[in-house]
Order: structure tokens, then C-alpha cells, then sequence
């Protein structure tokens, strides 16, 4: 049983060394510049950025029609303070969205 366990070993360290040669070991330093794809890679795209625009009828239109939200500002028994702030529209219209106190957000 031992010599078929190191036999075992044997063909496993050698399937494992054979994989490890298709590999190459040559390993060099490349300026970022002189490696174009790693550079391309590594560069942020100025038109992919871009701000967030928020469309406050919708999120208005979405809060109005939030079960969970409509009974948190029904009730007396909720810790959260919320505010209701004001968005005016292109056509003068004026969106409502609700903001907790804690939030960053308003």
C-alpha cells in the first residue's frame, strides 16, 4: 500500500511540474507608459464620467406611492425625523420629496 501511495505522489508531482512549464518564468519590469494595454487599463476615461441627475418627479411619484413611507409618516410611534423639501420643475411644477434629519442627503 505505501509503494502505490508514493507512486500515486510521484505521477501528481509530476502532472503538477509539467502544468508549472507552460507557464513562462520570465518576469520583467515594464514601465506603465511602454505597456500600452496595462496603461489603457489603468486609465480613467474622462466621458465615462459623468454626474448623477436626479429626476425628482419620479423619486416623488416613487415616495407617494411607497406603502412602508406612507405609513411611517401616518404614525406618531416612528424615532425618524422627516422633512418634506420642495423641488421646482421646468414647467413650474413643484416635486415633494421626503428627507430624513439624519440623512447627508438634504
Amino acid at each position: 500500500m505505501h509503494s502505490s501511495n508514493t507512486l500515486k505522489n510521484a505521477v501528481l508531482d509530476s502532472c503538477a511540474i509539467w502544468i508549472l512549464f507552460q507557464f513562462s518564468t520570465d518576469i520583467r519590469y515594464t514601465k506603465g507608459s511602454d505597456n500600452t494595454v496595462a496603461d489603457a487599463l489603468s486609465r480613467i476615461e474622462i466621458d465615462e464620467i459623468s454626474p448623477t441627475v436626479i429626476n425628482f418627479k419620479e423619486f416623488a411619484s416613487a415616495q407617494s406611492d411607497d406603502e412602508e413611507l406612507q405609513k411611517i409618516l401616518n404614525s406618531n410611534d416612528s424615532s425618524l425625523e422627516i422633512e418634506k423639501h420642495y423641488f421646482s420643475l421646468e414647467n413650474v411644477t413643484f416635486a415633494a420629496v421626503y428627507c430624513s434629519y439624519g440623512s447627508q442627503l438634504c
